[in-house]
């Protein structure tokens, strides 16, 4: 890796226990909105863009700047103050692989959450353009363990200087036998470029690589520039026929070989071979992918051999590990470039592949700093069909629409619910009670080519929920004992054993003076005058339509509401509401009966 900004050393705090590097604390403080300029990144993982159907999470975008694309002289010298975040303005890590503002070139990874498969949007926001910026390139939080990156090399660099390991504490890539001139314009910044001479220049990637067993990714960039017999990409281990894994070619023929050595064994213990994958003087990218046993090779994101391995991938620390250099005497040095290195313990899959080789080709057409156009051809206009479903239940209404330039939803039958958004691809719709079956026939119109297109899709909507059947019955009443009225709800157990099992209660009360109070499931009359008439009604319903019955209640006997003169008082508003509720103003009349508090 190659950055032509002053070197630092990162700082870490503890907040919390927990480590933060300062460009983590960068990122953590910065206020986005104070940057001068910023630009959308915008992605295209459709048949016209990088052609991956599936949804790839965690994935480090390659993302180079150019004088065509960025303006250099606006940004810090060294970069320092760059910046991505999501579109709703979430910091997003990144490391910067190369900064070279007098050559108008950068690369730069960007860490993404996720990215969607076929579909085309804003995959991320960059900013740039703030005087006094700490820097907050950051490798290990864009390549990181935690989502399956062991070892990761940018490779090229200045002179003979090891090139850094991107994920932290993991051993640095340190050139052997190097003359100075090994660094070279590469696929993402520089990269190596070995001669493959007699005692030819190398990289040795130091100890360990324990953790990728017994899955493991490897990728890199390869462009050999003559066939050196046994050329190794990759080869770890404790030296010859010693728990080596290695990716290589064979002999001198164009095949290229995943191969697996036992601690002390003579032949390899298991291998997987891609016929005629090594072509010479041209940057190709290959890729293993090792699941316990089950392995498979990959050359510019397509699968060119796939297998089972007689043995998995041992878990031993391994001493000898080299890239450029066999652990065999007789074994020539690769010559040619190499870039990218990566080592993982996720088994990574063949989309992966397909969209690192879309995002890093020299052509990439994964992301773009314009909207990416919309592919017309064979464009779809289509509704969901027909259906039927359950009274208030609900159901998303996809429609399609390549291309409009406009869209909506209208019911145009039925009793259907207010559409209140429907400028929409996707309706949501709660369906309502029903009275009996019944079909509402929802229409998507889109406008095509300038001109309007409607498709028709009905929803059958089914009765599932019955409405309360109930009967309220007259009655005499003495006017003193207290007296509960309740309705005789005839199919209670259906409702209660329905999806919509709640009944709600409204009653009403009209007529003479009468003191009452409401309860759940009834009225309770406290005390009424000698005399008087008293209608009672009652709506039920259970999240439908309301459903109503009256009764008349005829109040005779002797009660304490009479007046000292035995008359019959005359009629006065209630004290209580039907729902128990004090009402404005109280008897003047001595020993009539008063609400309790």
């Amino acid at each position: 890796m190659t950055v032509f900004y002053s070197g630092f050393a990162p700082r870490v705090c503890l907040f919390g226990g927990l480590a933060l590097s300062a460009a983590g604390l960068a990122l953590a403080a910065d206020d986005l909105n104070s940057w001068s300029h910023s630009q959308n990144l915008y992605y295209d993982t459709s048949p016209a863009g990088a052609d991956v159907p599936v949804l790839i999470g965690n994935f480090p975008v390659l993302v180079r700047l150019r004088a065509a694309n960025f303006p250099f002289d606006q940004a810090m010298r060294g970069g320092q103050d760059l910046r991505f975040s999501k579109p709703d303005g979430t910091p997003l890590s990144y490391e910067i692989d190369r900064w070279d503002s007098a050559g108008a070139k950068a690369d730069v990874w960007v860490r993404i959450d996720s990215i969607p498969g076929d579909s085309q949007g804003v995959l991320a926001r960059m900013y740039w353009g703030k005087a006094g910026s700490v820097p907050a390139s950051d490798g290990n939080a864009v390549f990181n363990p935690a989502i399956g990156f062991d070892y990761v090399w940018h490779l090229g660099g200045t002179g003979t200087g090891a090139r850094p390991n991107s994920v932290g504490g993991k051993p640095a890539a340190t050139p052997v036998n190097y003359d100075g001139d090994e660094s070279r314009e590469g696929m993402a910044g520089l990269c190596d470029s070995l001669d493959g001479n007699a005692v030819g220049d190398y990289l040795d990637v130091g100890n360990g690589y324990t953790e990728i067993s017994p899955n493991l990714t490897i990728s890199m960039w390869a462009s050999p520039s003559r066939a050196s017999v046994w050329g190794r990409l990759l080869d770890l281990g404790n030296g010859a026929d010693m728990d080596n894994i290695l990716f290589s070619r064979v002999g001198n023929s164009q095949d290229l070989v995943f191969q697996l050595y036992a601690a002390s064994g003579q032949t390899a213990a298991a291998e997987l071979k891609a016929t005629g994958a090594l072509a010479l003087d041209q940057w190709q990218f290959f890729a293993v992918t090792v699941r316990g046993t089950a392995a498979s090779i990959y050359r510019n994101g397509a699968l060119v051999a796939t297998g089972t391995l007689a043995a998995q991938v041992s878990n031993v620390n391994r001493i000898h590990n080299y890239l450029g250099h066999s652990n065999w005497a007789a074994d020539e040095y690769f010559a040619g470039k190499l870039d990218e290195v990566e080592l993982s313990h996720f088994p990574h899959t063949a989309n992966w592949f397909k969209l690192a080789y879309a995002n890093q080709k020299p052509d990439q057409n994964l992301i773009s700093f314009t909207p990416p156009t919309p592919q017309c051809t064979n464009a779809k206009f289509a509704v969901p069909a027909d259906t039927s479903l359950a009274e208030a239940s609900s159901l998303d209404l996809k429609g399609v629409a390549d291309c409009a330039s406009s869209y909506q939803w209208s019911a145009v039958s039925g009793p259907a619910p207010r559409i209140l958004d429907p400028e929409v691809k996707t309706l949501h719709v709660a369906l309502p009670r029903v009275t009996g079956d019944t079909t509402i026939v929802y229409r998507f119109t889109a406008v095509l080519a300038g001109a309007s297109q409607t498709h028709d899709v009905a929803v059958h909507v089914k009765e599932a929920i019955p409405d309360p059947a109930f009967s309220l019955s007259d009655a005499a009443w003495n006017g003193k004992d207290s007296l509960a009225l309740r309705p005789v709800i005839a199919n209670l157990a259906a409702i209660l054993a329905s999806p919509e099992p709640r009944l709600t209660y409204a009653w009403t009360l009209s007529g003479d003076l009468a003191d009452t109070a409401w309860e759940s499931d009834g009225l309770l009359l406290r005390s009424s005058p000698d005399g008087s008439i008293l209608r009672v009604g009652l709506c039920l319903n259970n999240n439908g339509p309301l459903i109503c019955d009256t009764a008349t209640v005829t109040v005779s006997g002797t009660v304490g509401l009479a007046s000292p003169l035995g008359k019959k008082p005359p009629a006065r508003a209630p004290l209580r509401d039907a729902r128990g509720r004090r009402l404005p103003g109280e008897s003047v009349l001595p020993g009539f009966l008063r609400p309790a508090p």
